[in-house]
């Protein structure tokens, strides 16, 4: 049996061994395991970025298992991003021109930032931060002098990257459009205190806000944000509102989805042999019993 697995992060490395564990346990033949991920080396914490960014850890703790997993539960990996899925074929096509059988597919490629529809996100000194280049990318910017940072959004990806930029030594100012920090998980009492506990630390809100426009220099790179007639001057801009599932490729396969993936009780899709797992699914929450997305 073939099986392929899009995505190295938490949800492909655990199918992974649930896989190999299950198939021990049962006395069945191994599957021919191909795991596909967009990045050369070993996949990392996205969440300890900032950390890493900042440098209050060292970037080898990043990894999320030891350099032999793959070879320790027999699996290989293509270094690769996912083009399209043909399930009638039972092919997965790559970017690289490439293409994979598969009896059995797993679907865990995580999230992509959210990207607002805001003029200038795409001029020097405009950052995202979901990668390990990215992080490096945006230190390298800073350390150039571009000290002035405007993060836009106060959640966890904004929060974390302000604190990083603060640590960095630069003069950060945070823009949400709801009026407390941290909105998905504090009620405006808790979140007042973790305002105050941030702004202890350097760091600047502009809550109730929108950046509404990125101004770029006459070199092209960033020179202030708009917040409606308030302008900012900054050289740096960190984009950090959230994310989305990265399932863009499954459009036309038949596999339904919503606001992600929705699946059945054992994570296979609407499609016959293809399941998915992690950032990609929308999860059925224990609060509302409705499907619900689980990134963080």
């Amino acid at each position: 049996m073939e099986v392929v697995i899009l995505g190295m992060g938490a949800g492909g490395l655990a199918a992974l061994k649930s896989l190999r564990t299950t198939e021990k346990e049962l006395g069945v033949e191994p599957a021919n395991v191909t795991v596909v991920a967009p990045e050369e080396g070993l996949p990392y914490s996205l969440c300890a970025l900032p950390f890493s960014m900042c440098g209050e850890l060292d970037e080898c703790y990043l990894d999320r298992c030891d350099p032999d997993y793959l070879l320790m539960n027999d699996a290989k990996k293509v270094s690769a991003k996912v083009k399209s899925v043909d399930p009638k074929g039972g092919l997965v096509h790559l970017d690289n021109g490439g293409t994979l059988p598969y009896d059995r597919l797993l679907v865990s490629t995580g999230s992509l930032p959210f990207v607002p529809p805001v003029p200038g996100l795409d001029i020097e000194g405009v950052h995202f931060l979901a990668s390990l280049l990215d992080s490096h990318g945006i230190r390298e910017w800073v350390e150039t002098g571009h000290t002035r940072c405007v993060v836009i959004g106060a959640g966890f990806v904004g929060i974390e990257a302000a604190v990083a930029l603060a640590k960095l030594g630069c003069q950060v100012t945070v823009v949400e459009m709801l009026t407390w920090v941290l909105p998905r998980v504090f009620d405006e009492d808790v979140a007042a205190i973790a305002q105050k506990h941030l702004e202890a630390g350097g760091i600047d809100f502009r809550l109730g806000a929108q950046v509404t426009e990125v101004v770029p220099c006459e070199e092209g790179a960033v020179e202030a944000v708009m917040l409606g007639e308030e302008r900012i001057e900054c050289d740096t801009v960190v984009v950090g509102i959230g994310v989305r599932p990265n399932i863009g490729f499954l459009e036309g396969t038949g596999v339904e989805t919503h606001h992600g993936i929705l699946v059945k009780d054992d994570m296979q899709t609407s499609v016959p042999g293809i399941y998915a797992a992690g950032d990609v699914v929308e999860v059925r929450s224990r609060h509302t019993g409705s499907p619900t997305l689980g990134a963080i």
